[in-house]
């Protein structure tokens, strides 16, 4: 199921892009898509992206004819942006783990039995739902709370000071939480940009070189996280601690560098 645009004409306006071409790019690629030419509508979603359109629905129609032409690295990959653009999505969860099985099983039917992290902590996993508006917002509000508490702390007697301090316990906990979620959320524990493994057993090198050993395997859709870059290829980190350098087009990052 194709979606509308939504907040992208507004991202691209603002970098100083036609308003009436992009909706047009966007009704050829819908119409490709109904007709059944994936490839055609794969390219006209793209030329949004370039274009410098970020936004959940465009990331979700990309991750639907990526899986329609059985690109499920790419189709997993723009799943997880739809996800980081509009945490929670339903769709997106289920396209998500719709591309995980059918990769799972592709992948076991040639190698035997393989298994696809979905995220790289439990920290990430945590938070993958949350907005970080909404996680800000609660950080605000249980610093508010923690204040008052305070105040009441220091100006109340008896009982009503020791419920006070109670409180005051709790929310200095609740604010040290939702500190934890929104810099999770933020990246600040993260090794490196998330990516995604896009083409089947990526090799990882010891260094940018195409003559250099290769260290390990990666198999498509698996997540990584991008460490460093040099040209044509990128430094990665791969979920069991793998590091080394794979080709640029082997992986694909979940959002762009400056998103």
């Amino acid at each position: 199921m194709m979606r509308a645009l939504s907040m992208a004409l507004v991202l691209v306006l603002a970098a100083g892009a036609s308003a009436q071409r992009l909706e047009d790019t966007f009704a050829e690629a819908n119409e490709a898509a109904i007709r059944g030419d994936h490839a055609a509508a794969q390219a006209s979603y793209e030329s949004l992206e370039e274009a410098g359109v970020l936004d959940a629905d465009v990331a979700f129609d990309l991750a639907t004819v990526h899986a329609q032409q059985g690109h499920y690295g790419e189709a997993i990959r723009y799943f997880e942006r739809t996800l980081a653009l509009r945490p929670g999505d339903p769709d997106a969860k289920t396209g998500l783990v719709g591309a995980r099985r059918v990769l799972a099983d592709r992948l076991a039917a040639e190698e035997g039995e393989v298994e696809l992290a979905e995220h790289s902590s439990l920290g990430q996993a945590l938070v993958r739902d949350l907005g970080e508006s909404a996680l800000a917002w609660s950080f605000v509000v249980v610093w508010l709370a923690l204040f008052l508490a305070l105040a009441g702390w220091r100006l109340l007697s008896g009982r009503a000071r020791l419920v006070s301090a109670v409180a005051t316990i709790l929310l200095l906990a609740a604010v040290v939480g939702d500190g934890l979620l929104l810099a999770t959320k933020r990246g600040v524990f993260r090794a490196g940009d998330p990516g995604i493994v896009v083409s089947g057993r990526a090799r990882v090198l010891e260094g940018p070189d195409p003559r250099a050993r290769v260290r390990h395997r990666l198999l498509e859709g698996q997540r990584v996280d991008v460490v460093g870059r040099e040209p044509g290829y990128v430094r990665v980190r791969g979920p069991r601690g793998e590091r080394g350098w794979v080709v640029d087009g082997e992986v694909g990052l979940v959002l762009p560098p400056d998103a």
